[in-house]
């Protein structure tokens, strides 16, 4: 996922992560690790400015029952649980992420692919290419496509090509998804819209 963040004037943007289960910071990388069964993850982070990561167990401020909510008979507790927050070291006025997150099962015999950074907006994860526009005085975008080039989703492409393929979107600021299958081709375009009054 790419998130732009854009005010008009320097503020501290931070993209944060909520979890019953550990969250822990790997160390040497932008990266956090979440174990926990059925699965695990693995989340890397890349922005337009350096980051820095916060891994927590608490709720600021606690979580308190103060209403005294009960269920079965019994006060309802809410536990604490693990946060992170992915922040660039100094307050801007833009910046802009890209998270890719990772999700195996618990069997430790599967090992998370480490991403690859191509060059300052295309990364290789697996079998899969991700391009994203990082620089946020450009308009946010995203393609990730199969080195197989049998699937492809973007976001504010206006066009992709897949194979010797070319999908044009019908409106502006759309996702387009392209998937080829053994016996069907899908194509599917949504955009974001306000809900008519």
């Amino acid at each position: 996922m790419v998130l732009p963040y854009d005010s008009d004037h320097n503020a501290h943007w931070s993209w944060l992560l909520h979890c019953p289960n550990k969250i822990s910071i790997v160390p040497g990388k932008n990266r956090l690790a979440v174990t926990g069964s059925p699965a695990r993850s693995q989340i890397d982070f890349f922005a337009s400015l350096p980051v820095n990561l916060d891994v927590h167990n608490r709720f600021d401020p606690p979580a308190l029952n103060w209403r005294n909510k009960t269920s079965g008979g019994k006060t309802v507790q809410y536990p604490d649980q693990w946060h992170a927050a992915v922040s660039p070291v100094e307050k801007v006025r833009k910046v802009r992420y890209l998270s890719i997150l990772q999700v195996l099962s618990e069997n430790k015999g599967n090992t998370f692919a480490t991403p690859d950074i191509l060059d300052d907006h295309t990364f290789r994860v697996g079998s899969w290419s991700i391009a994203a526009e990082l620089d946020p005085n450009r308009t946010a975008a995203i393609e990730i496509k199969s080195s197989d080039q049998k699937a492809v989703l973007a976001a504010n492409k206006g066009s992709i090509t897949i194979g010797a393929e070319r999908y044009a979107t019908t409106r502006s600021n759309t996702a387009i998804l392209v998937e080829k299958l053994t016996d069907c081709e899908i194509v599917r375009e949504s955009t974001d819209s306000c809900p008519i009054p």
